[in-house]
């Protein structure tokens, strides 16, 4: 995983459950014997590489918000054991917060008229939510 990239997993039920995959309790194949406890199980999984893109999130305290692209570059597909074997450790909360400077880094490859232009169009969107909640207020008053 590069610097630049992100993944995303995506769980694929195939079988894991004696055959069945996604068994939903309207179904009406199973209804004939409501008491046997329903499973649903997966056997593989699909990793998918995003792109970290200059973002739009108005509340991005510090530096320009970065997000997920749309288009994913690479996809691996593994039995979840391999996955679960070879993933990272899951990042806490303290690990997910990205600085100001680490997401400049990450957006690295973008103009400064361009970050400058996300920095000015957040500025409006915040300074238009900031007039809504100030016109409720007038109006609730009311």
């Amino acid at each position: 995983m590069t610097l630049l990239e992100n993944r995303a997993t995506v769980l694929n039920g195939s079988g894991a459950a004696g055959g069945d995959s996604f068994l939903s309790a309207g179904d009406p194949h199973h209804a004939s014997n409501s008491s046997k406890t329903k499973h649903v199980g997966f056997d593989r999984v699909q990793v998918r590489l995003y792109p970290i893109v200059l973002g739009d999130h108005p509340f991005c305290s510090t530096g320009c918000p970065i997000a997920l692209g749309w288009k994913f570059s690479k996809e691996e597909k593994m039995k979840v054991d391999e996955y679960e074997a070879s993933r990272p450790k899951r990042a806490g909360l303290e690990d997910l917060r990205i600085s100001g400077e680490e997401r400049n880094q990450l957006l690295s490859r973008y103009s400064e008229m361009e970050k400058q232009r996300v920095e000015r169009d957040i500025y409006l969107a915040r300074r238009r939510r900031r007039r809504a909640q100030l016109a409720n207020r007038f109006m609730m008053a009311y």
